[in-house]
């Protein structure tokens, strides 16, 4: 009888070991940082296919400004994924600060995102006359 009784924590703990562990919630961080991702693309591929796409013989820099505003939708859809991010981690900010966030975050890449556009509008400009 005593060998069953100090047998009977271990067959417990067995029991336990093989039950599957409860499932856990989904955590919002990652399916939000995938959303600033995919709408970072969608914003960087929208300029990179206007300056693809803009007539050429035209200031680089007026025609990616022109670019830009016409992407004015997905700016704000990164800007609206940034801020939805952005709450999860700091959920005490207000949206204001929020907002000031998101803006910055999406300051930091339009450079690079324009310069990107500027060399692919100048490319396509060399390649014409190249061509002629």
């Amino acid at each position: 009888m005593m060998k069953l009784v100090a047998a009977l924590p271990a067959v417990v703990l067995l029991a336990l070991a093989a039950c599957d562990a409860p499932p856990r919630p989904p955590v919002p961080g990652p399916e939000a940082r995938k959303l600033v991702d995919t709408q970072t693309l969608a914003y960087a591929e929208c300029i990179e296919t206007g300056a693809e796409t803009a007539a050429l013989g035209r200031s680089p820099g007026l025609v990616v400004g022109e670019v830009v505003r016409a992407c004015q939708p997905q700016r704000e859809a990164l800007a609206d994924a940034i801020e939805k991010f952005h709450a999860i981690g700091h959920p005490s900010f207000t949206p204001e600060q929020t907002e000031v966030v998101a803006e910055a975050s999406i300051q930091q890449l339009e450079p690079q995102i324009r310069n990107d556009a500027i060399a692919i509008y100048v490319s396509r400009g060399v390649d014409q006359q190249k061509a002629q």
